[in-house]
Order: structure tokens, then C-alpha cells, then sequence
């Protein structure tokens, strides 16, 4: 199978108000099939990439309409692209907020030479829109952040669910992330939180979209493969997970005790704190332990916490910034500090009262 996809600053092929479904010219003959189209709406223009699934087709024509209903003749054929020419397609001068349909359409040439077009078309719907529009305040997930996921990660097997887990595991360095919903997507995978709650910067699936070092680490393989994901998308999806990651009723993930309990590892390094969800083996969160940026001094370095005996905070001292740091167990909130006096203290024990 060949893919042809968008390469400029596109890639996860995510779209709000995007739709694709199947459509058949019936007076084209057989040439193969379009097995999946992609498209992503911003700033007025869209950008579309396919896939196809016989070595027969020698190009595809893309099509674009104002209505569902698809006809070659009453639609405007935006381009023609083939295996050795550009991967993909870029429509512009269109109107953010207006719903434009797209139709690719495989062809091959026939015998007397003409081109053939075939039957295994497929059609999407994009709407442009620019992602900057949206403040934190405004984000709906099932709105603005699932068809993102449904539209350009769950899209032809890569990140579908089970069903799909054998190509997702090949094409994604092993992750079987199952993006199709918004439980599945905090659940994460792998023993990896894919999605930390509060923490964009430290969410794998950011990570892996990132080419920003100043907004995130860079993670490898980038998603998808080869492409890079517009900028204005992801940092709609950082304000998402930075406001909590939350669902249409305002859940956020990983709020509820564990039985199990928690489990706190400090991170000398960047002044943060994991916090385990023991039952789930997920982090949960990340809590600030000292510097908020650490990029402005050395970091105080949270060098081990202690639990007390009532199991309602915990503490963190820092080894570089000589405090005592006190945070509730109930939703990991500061709840008071201590100045040691001490140049670096390195261990925290507690007495049962």
C-alpha cells in the first residue's frame, strides 16, 4: 500500500467539523481504491492526504463541492496528484467557518492510454477554522479535541483501538494508544500516561508532535511518521491538557483514591514530582516541586517525600533550596513550607502524631 499525504506544516491530519465516508462514481470502471483520506481545516485552507490500496492507481484527482452528493461534473477538480509528484494537496483561499466537501478519486490509465477512474473513492468534509480562536475557557472536548483524535489518529487502524493494535504497535514504536474516545485516551497505554492531566509538556502525545524544545521535549517517533503537526493544533491540544484534559461534563482522570494508593518520585532535575496511580500504574500527575522554571536558576531539587501516618499530606524536601514542602494527598495542593535553615537537607522522617 502507498500513502500520499500533506508534508508542509501538517500531520496528524486532525479536523474540526471533519467527516469522511465512502462515495462511488458509477460510471467509473474498477482501478482500486481510496482506503483512507485525511484533512485538517485552518486558517483558511485545508489540507488533504490519502491512501490507497492497489499498486494499479497511477494518480488521483481531488475534487472539491459544496454538497454531499459528489458528481466529477459539477465538482471543481482542485489537482492531480501522482506517486512521483507532491504527497499530498493544499487548498487555500477558502472561508473559516464554511463546510467544503473534498472527493479523491483513484485513476489509472487504460489500455487506449486515457485515464480510468475508479470506483473506491472517498469523500471528507473539512471546515476551516483557526485553532488560536479558542481559549482555554472555550474548548469542548467532544467539539474541538476528539474529532482531532477520530480524524488523524484513529484513522485507518493507527491508534483505533484493539482491532487495529498489530499496524498501530509497527507504524508507532509498540503503543497501542486508543484514541477513539476520551476514557481511552486518558487511559493510556503501555504503562505510559500518554495524557497527563494539568501537564502538557510532560504528555507523551504532545511530545511526539512537538518540534519545539522550548514547549516541550522532542519524542521519537514523531506522529505520525515523517509529518509534522501544525502548530496552531497543537498548542490548541496544550491548553486542553493544561487546563485538566477534562470530558464535555469537566472530569479530569485520576482524580478518584486509588486502593492501592499513590506513589511519589521526585525529580532532582526539573523540580517536579510524579504521582502514581498504583492501580492503574499511570502517572497521574505532576507537581511542582520547587522552581517553576527551572530554566531561570538551578533547581532546588525535591530529593525525597514522606506520607504521614494519618495519610492526609505528604512532604518534599528540597536538597537545594533548603524547604520543607507540605501538599495535600487529596488533590496534591500546597498546604504549607518550611525553611530549614539547613544548606541541604536530605532526608524527612515523621513521628506518628
Amino acid at each position: 500500500m502507498r500513502s500520499f499525504m500533506f508534508i508542509s506544516s501538517l500531520l496528524f491530519i486532525g479536523v474540526f467539523g471533519c467527516k469522511q465516508e465512502a462515495t462511488v462514481d458509477p460510471g467509473a470502471d474498477d482501478v482500486g481504491s481510496v482506503e483512507s483520506v485525511y484533512g485538517i481545516g485552518y486558517n483558511g485552507s485545508a489540507a488533504i492526504g490519502w491512501s490507497i490500496t492497489s499498486a494499479a492507481v497511477e494518480q488521483v484527482g481531488i475534487y472539491r463541492h459544496m454538497t454531499a452528493v459528489f458528481s466529477p461534473n459539477s465538482s471543481l477538480r482542485i489537482g492531480t496528484v501522482a506517486d512521483s509528484l507532491q504527497p499530498g494537496i493544499i487548498d487555500t483561499g477558502l472561508v473559516n467557518g464554511t463546510e467544503y466537501f473534498y472527493t479523491i478519486v483513484p485513476e489509472m490509465r487504460g489500455i487506449d492510454g486515457a485515464m480510468v477512474r475508479g470506483l473506491g473513492t472517498k469523500r471528507i468534509s473539512i471546515t476551516p477554522y483557526d485553532p488560536d480562536d479558542l481559549s482555554t475557557g472555550t474548548i469542548v472536548f467532544s467539539q474541538h479535541i476528539q474529532p482531532i483524535f477520530t480524524n488523524g489518529c484513529a484513522v485507518s487502524g493507527c491508534h483505533a483501538g484493539a482491532g487495529h493494535a498489530k499496524r498501530s504497535r509497527a507504524l508507532h514504536g509498540g503503543s497501542e494508544l486508543d484514541l477513539t474516545s476520551w476514557s481511552s485516551a486518558l487511559a493510556g497505554t503501555d504503562e505510559i500516561a500518554q495524557i497527563v492531566p494539568f501537564r502538557a509538556s510532560k504528555s507523551h502525545i504532545i511530545q511526539h508532535l512537538n518540534r519545539d524544545t522550548l514547549i516541550a521535549p522532542v519524542a521519537s517517533p514523531s506522529m505520525p511518521p515523517g509529518f509534522q503537526f501544525p502548530s496552531s493544533v497543537r498548542d490548541l491540544l496544550r491548553r486542553w491538557i493544561d487546563a485538566g484534559a477534562k470530558n464535555d461534563e469537566g472530569t479530569v482522570a485520576y482524580t478518584s483514591a486509588p486502593a492501592r494508593g499513590w506513589a511519589y518520585v521526585t525529580n532532582q532535575g526539573e523540580d517536579l514530582t510524579a504521582v502514581i496511580d498504583l492501580d492503574k500504574n499511570r502517572i497521574a500527575r505532576y507537581v511542582t516541586s520547587g522552581l517553576t522554571n527551572i530554566g531561570t536558576a538551578s533547581p532546588q531539587a525535591p530529593h525525597n517525600a514522606v506520607v504521614d501516618w494519618q495519610n492526609q499530606f505528604y512532604y518534599i524536601n528540597l536538597i537545594g533550596g533548603s524547604k520543607l514542602l507540605k501538599f495535600r494527598v487529596t488533590d496534591n495542593s500546597p498546604a504549607g513550607e518550611l525553611n530549614t535553615g539547613l544548606s541541604s537537607p536530605a532526608q524527612v522522617a515523621l513521628t506518628r502524631n
